[in-house]
């Protein structure tokens, strides 16, 4: 059973990669798109929300009475994204800015 303090410390240690990730991740994921930038942040935007809502979900179907299961759901959610990664990091090209 996970305490407060480590709850906490762990949180604290989880929160600032998330800052620098997100952002970035959202730079590279919209690089490729150089008409329409508008609908496709829009998508982004959406299912950035329906994943959010899909894991709280399953947060809740868990029945949690320790903050463990929001750690495993966390991990998995991250671990589901680098598969995701993994198996598409050569579909993605950029295109220089002047050139689309």
């Amino acid at each position: 059973m996970v305490r407060l303090a480590g709850t906490i410390v762990l949180l604290f240690a989880y929160l600032p990669f998330c800052g620098i990730a997100y952002p970035n991740a959202a730079a590279i994921a919209l690089a490729p798109f150089s008409r329409n930038v508008g609908s496709a942040s829009a998508v982004l935007g959406f299912l950035q929300m329906g994943i959010g809502a899909l894991a709280s979900t399953g947060v809740g179907l868990l029945h949690a009475t320790s903050s463990l299961t929001v750690f495993i759901v966390m991990a998995a959610t991250a671990l589901i994204g680098l598969a995701i990664l993994v198996a598409n990091h050569r579909r993605v090209m950029v295109v220089p800015a002047g050139e689309a």
